[in-house]
């Protein structure tokens, strides 16, 4: 194992252990950073007009830390900071207001992410030593990405798993005589490209374009695909369980509840996933679904 996969792997373990230990209330993860400060500071200054004295001190005491301790805000964001510090202590209300506001939207439009993301990349891919200096700026640059992906509504139990998936092969699973491709690498190739002009799925070119994709990924690429985290679109989905006690072959929906039969209904298009749509695989006799 090389200096560099080396730093891969122990920034992977180092991103699991710190939500691991949060969630077991154990030391680790610190949910606390210049992006919740600042959401903090409007919040205090809309809600109780910048009154509290001791709330004002603790804002400013973070503040000055941050200045001086968090990396990307001294290599990017570093004048923005300063000038908010400078009249943070000052009867300007309205104008520490628009100051947090202007650093927010660096925040918000991802360019802090971005930064953060670009630090962790120089960091894990030099050739230089695993140091304590290391170890402090990867630790720091971790918990600051894993908040800004909770600001992106996604749980810490899925944020734990994303470097590993970003660094995932692929393997061959093989079902009753038939190949079925399996990885958690988020490689972004839409199966619906892959249907042919009699819409029969194409499922030996899709494979070979996620294998191809995948084997020539390099350690820069994969780091990148975090991004494709942060940046994902929203999407609509359906929550599938059982309903026991319920049975036949129905279509039934009731306000935004759908209870079905697989005989009846498939949310599931796609084929290649479609038996995972099947939460009763082993009962023949089966009870409804709701959706």
């Amino acid at each position: 194992m090389d200096i560099i996969e080396m730093k891969i792997k122990i920034w992977i373990e180092m991103w699991e252990d710190l939500i691991n230990n949060f969630l077991k209330r154990s030391f680790g993860l610190s949910l606390y950073s210049p992006h919740i400060l600042i959401d903090d500071i409007i919040s205090e200054i809309q809600e109780n007009g910048f009154k509290s004295v001791d709330n004002r001190n603790y804002f400013y005491s973070k503040l000055t830390y941050y200045v001086k301790s968090d990396t990307i805000l001294q290599k990017e964001l570093f004048s923005e900071f300063k000038i908010l510090r400078q009249i943070f202590n000052t009867n300007r209300t309205r104008y520490i207001l628009e100051s947090s506001f202007k650093i927010k939207s660096y925040f918000q439009n991802g360019f802090y992410f971005n930064k953060s993301l670009e630090h962790l990349s120089n960091l894990l891919l030099s050739e230089g030593e695993i140091s304590s200096e290391f170890i402090k700026e990867l630790n720091e640059i971790s918990q600051n990405l894993i908040i800004e992906l909770l600001k992106k509504s996604y749980s810490l139990e899925d944020i734990k798993k994303f470097p590993k998936n970003i660094f995932d092969n692929y393997f061959i699973d093989i079902q009753d005589g038939s190949e079925f491709l399996i990885t958690q690498f988020p490689h972004e190739i839409d199966s619906q490209n892959y249907y042919n002009e009699t819409g029969v799925f194409e499922y030996n070119r899709y494979q070979c374009d996620i294998i191809k994709l995948i084997s020539n990924l390099t350690n820069q690429e994969r780091l990148n695909k975090l991004s494709y985290y942060y940046f994902k679109q929203r999407e609509k989905a359906y929550y599938i369980f059982v309903i026991e006690g319920l049975k036949g072959d129905v279509e039934i929906k009731i306000g935004d509840v759908i209870f079905y039969s697989l005989q009846k209904k498939r949310f599931v298009k796609n084929f290649q996933y479609e038996t995972f749509e099947d939460l009763q695989p082993n009962n023949k006799e089966k009870f409804l679904q709701a959706a």
